[in-house]
């Protein structure tokens, strides 16, 4: 939340650091679904309830078939320039800040 803060140019002062984070856990967004996402049941069977299900990743994992995963490649290679298509796929971790990737 600091990086974006930092990014976006936004001071924070650092006593709303832990109410902003504690707002932000999953558990806060799960718990305050309905409000935060209002029409969420028009865009997600069962709205905020089933958009904030669980907070874990790789849940598409087993879902998706290898040819769904060989077409989602393709195009990303075809549409992202290759740093773009790593931090797509593996963020911040493997592709390192975006503002530093060449492409």
């Amino acid at each position: 939340m600091r990086r974006i803060a930092d990014f976006l140019g936004i001071s924070i002062p650092g006593d709303l650091w832990p109410a902003l984070v504690g707002a932000a856990d999953f558990e806060a967004m799960k718990r305050d679904g309905k409000r935060l996402l209002p029409n969420a049941d028009r865009a997600h069977e069962g709205g905020a309830d089933r958009f904030f299900f669980k907070g874990t990743n790789d849940r598409w994992r087993g879902v998706l078939t290898e040819d769904d995963l060989a077409l989602y490649e393709v195009k990303v290679r075809e549409r992202f320039p290759p740093g773009l298509a790593t931090w797509v796929d593996g963020g911040r971790r493997a592709a390192g800040d975006p503002r530093d990737i060449p492409d």
